[in-house]
Formats: structure tokens, C-alpha cells, sequence
């Protein structure tokens, strides 16, 4: 989610938070207390959603690096069992042709780590019963095999399709946009009826309707009369202050 979204999802959680601190006193009004846990479940969704969209946007460079690093440990390790097999048997051609640095290896061009890596497994599976005393094991083989495909696919990975992240992010805007609906259309209108009943209850639930911003600022949503509000409740002129305090939901089930 975007900053601004980051501010109002924290709102929701405020609100609810108000809500459900109360919700004996909203027990009476059966359509308010559905809407409190409509309002629950929503935040639940846009917190699922949200992670959901940020696994989308994994960026090409990131999958490349992680492969072509797990790659290169891989290859270091199988090349060193080689070297030593190589060194017991006297045979200098294949010590030679494992004979790899970690240097070295990051230096090379992608093809060549590609080549390189071929022929250590290559080796590596003509001698894998020879290199059972040396520690590796046919999982090893398997494992190495399963870095190789991944590092060479990764030379083609684009990055999740433009049009699932799109639809990742469509989904996201829309879950924000029922949240709003809901409490604009019917939270905020059945609590009306604590101006007069319980006006603590309605000051403290409008203070929580108040959007404030990661730099301490506060922006009053346009689709509300929350400052308003929650001055008429107080008998005051709606001036809203950047330095009041906020709401606190000491028994919200969700993390802020």
C-alpha cells in the first residue's frame, strides 16, 4: 500500500479499536455491531492482500542475484570435494578443471557461471561414487542440479506479469474502497446516536476518523464530518488541531 493508504488503513484500525472497545453499548443496534465486524474482517483482507501484492513485485535483479549467489556456494563446495579427490589420486587434469575461487566465480558473465557450473556437475556425477567418502551424497547431486535450472531460468525471469500485479493492486484500491463505503454509509451514520446518548463515545469514535499522516500531521477525510463532530459533541467550533490527541484501541485484535 502507498503512504497515504498507509495512514488511512492505520485510521481503520483506530476505529475499529474504538468499536470493539464498546461494543457493549453497540449491542443494542444489531446492524452496527454486523458493521463492526465487517470492518474487522476488511482490515484482515487488506493485510492479506497487501502481502500478497508486495510478493508480486519481486524485481528481476533480485531473483537473478539470489540464484547466481546460491549457485556459486554450491559450486565452491562440490568443486573443493573434486580438488581433494583429485589431489588423492594424483590426477592433476581434473584438479585443474575444478580449480575455482569465489572471485572468480562472481566475475564470470552469466553464460560462463552457467558452463562453469556444468562442467563441476558433469564431473561430479562421473565420480559420485568415488565422492561418497568425501561427503557428498546423490541429494547433493540433486540439490546442485536443482541450483543450475534455477540460476538459468532466472537469466530469463522478467518479473511477475505486469497484469497480475495490476490486478494485485486493483484489488487492493478496491478492499480500500468498501472499508471507506462501509463506514461512510452506515458506521458513521448509526453512530449518530451517541451525540446526544453517550457524546464521550461519539467524540472518541470521531477523533479515531481522523486520518493522520506519518509526519505527525493530520488530514480530516473529505468523505466525513469527523472534526466537526466531534467539536458539536464537545460544545466547540470545529478547529481541528495538529497536536490533539488520538484515539487509542487498547483491545484491537489487529497489529497497527
Amino acid at each position: 500500500m502507498n503512504l497515504h493508504e498507509g495512514n488511512k488503513f492505520k485510521m481503520y484500525n483506530v476505529t475499529y479499536g474504538v468499536l470493539n472497545n464498546n461494543s457493549d453499548k453497540l449491542a443494542p443496534i444489531p446492524k452496527l455491531s454486523a458493521a463492526k465486524v465487517l470492518l474487522y474482517t476488511d482490515i484482515a483482507k487488506i493485510t492479506t492482500m497487501d502481502k500478497e501484492y508486495e510478493n508480486k513485485s519481486t524485481p528481476k535483479g533480485t531473483v537473478k542475484e539470489e540464484a547466481r549467489n546460491a549457485l556459486i556456494v554450491k559450486t565452491l563446495s562440490l568443486a573443493g570435494n573434486l580438488s581433494a579427490y583429485a589431489h588423492d589420486k594424483g590426477d592433476t587434469e581434473l584438479k585443474t578443471k575444478v580449480n575455482v575461487s569465489d572471485s572468480g566465480l562472481h566475475g564470470m558473465r552469466d553464460a560462463d557461471l552457467q558452463t562453469k557450473a556444468e562442467n563441476v556437475f558433469d564431473l561430479a556425477t562421473l565420480h559420485s561414487a568415488d565422492l561418497i567418502d568425501y561427503g557428498v551424497t546423490a541429494a547433493d547431486l540433486t540439490g546442485y542440479r536443482a541450483r543450475i535450472d534455477a540460476f538459468v531460468a532466472s537469466l530469463t525471469y522478467i518479473g511477475t506479469g505486469m497484469a497480475e500485479r495490476s490486478g494485485s493492486r486493483s484489488a487492493l484500491t478496491a478492499c480500500f474502497a468498501e472499508v471507506d463505503t462501509l463506514l461512510v454509509n452506515t458506521i458513521d451514520n448509526l453512530m449518530e446516536g451517541f451525540r446526544e446518548k453517550d457524546p464521550e463515545l461519539y467524540s472518541e469514535y470521531w477523533a479515531a476518523r481522523v486520518i493522520r499522516d506519518m509526519g505527525g500531521s493530520h488530514t480530516k477525510e473529505s468523505t466525513t464530518g469527523a472534526t466537526t463532530a466531534a467539536a458539536s459533541a464537545n460544545g466547540s467550533s470545529a478547529v481541528e488541531s495538529t497536536s490533539g490527541s488520538s484515539a487509542t484501541s487498547s483491545s484491537s485484535a489487529l497489529p497497527k
